[in-house]
């Protein structure tokens, strides 16, 4: 009984683990998300902080991983590998919506205002915003 317990618990770990990375990929992308992203028009020689959007899409993958590793961990060793499996999961979730708070703070800090675009010297760079649960 007590086995075909943790397999249960195992196979709700798992799904939560494949489930939840793909909601906070869906939301990261302004098609899927609906709505009008926020844009940040980038004029000056600031670096981008794209490589934050990235590492924090790289985050969602590795929730994933982690999550079906610890229903494999909660099948074999108990309900301890299990919770903090999930405890995983979700700080690896918020860790990615703050490298996107904190990359759109940083976009908000060095865009170009309205009237200052039409004097950059070279392309604007455009930063879209991929807000999360936690930081939206």
């Amino acid at each position: 009984m007590a086995g075909v317990r943790s397999h249960r618990w195992a196979g709700l770990l798992a799904g939560a683990g494949v489930v939840l990375p793909l909601f906070a990929l869906a939301e990261r992308v302004p098609m899927l998300a609906g709505g009008k992203p926020r844009e940040y028009a980038l004029c000056h020689a600031a670096l981008a902080p794209d490589h934050y959007t990235y590492a924090a899409l790289a985050l969602i993958p590795v929730a994933a991983v982690v999550a079906v590793v610890a229903s494999v961990a909660l099948w074999r060793r108990g309900p301890l590998a299990g919770v903090a499996g999930l405890i995983a999961l979700v700080g690896l979730l918020v860790m990615a919506d703050g490298l996107d708070a904190r990359g759109e703070t940083l976009a908000a800090r060095s865009s170009a205002p309205a009237f200052f675009e039409r004097s950059c010297d070279y392309p604007i760079r455009v930063y879209t915003a991929t807000p999360g649960w936690f930081y939206p």
